[in-house]
């Protein structure tokens, strides 16, 4: 879920800033599996992959690195986008407080509270295998967050909050 809403607020800055739309009525920050709905539009899209970890020894503070591949028709506009993605992300703890302030406004997304959000790598374009191919680039971000839990729980004494 965490790497869902990162996932949706950099598609909000990046359509904020006129950087990215909807291909054919779909977010184009997408899952490897979605690209075929989107390769052939013409338009820039963002294939997201992420991975998450419990490692930290406390369950509610945990950690995860998502990464964002950049497919464009031009160096500009790839180079742009990626150059967008590591800014909005590049303040660690004020980069944490910006997404939570966009979570806390959807109701399904308020139990994620972000600690630190920062880019760790971005390669600034690399043109396709073929003349005319689509330009790629990479963004790669580290985040840590707090999962808050909500659910009542039988405690010794009855019911608690954990």
């Amino acid at each position: 879920m965490p790497a869902h809403v990162l996932r949706l607020y950099t598609w909000e800055v990046l359509k904020l800033n006129g950087l990215i739309d909807l291909i054919d009525g779909l977010n184009p920050i997408i899952a490897y599996a979605d690209e075929p709905k989107v390769s052939d539009a013409g338009k820039p899209y963002v294939i997201y992959g992420f991975a998450e970890d419990y490692s930290e020894g406390f369950i509610q503070y945990q950690r995860g690195v998502m990464s964002f591949n950049i497919h464009g028709g031009t160096f500009n506009e790839v180079v742009e986008i990626g150059k967008a993605i590591a800014e909005m992300y590049d303040g660690q703890d004020a980069s944490a407080e910006q997404v939570n302030l966009f979570s806390a406004q959807n109701d399904l997304l308020h139990d994620i509270r972000f600690g630190s959000v920062t880019c760790t790598y971005f390669d600034g374009g690399v043109p396709g295998d073929q003349a005319g191919g689509a330009v790629t680039s990479i963004v790669n971000i580290e985040y840590r967050y707090f999962k808050e839990n909500k659910l009542q729980l039988l405690g010794n004494g009855g019911l608690w909050q954990a």
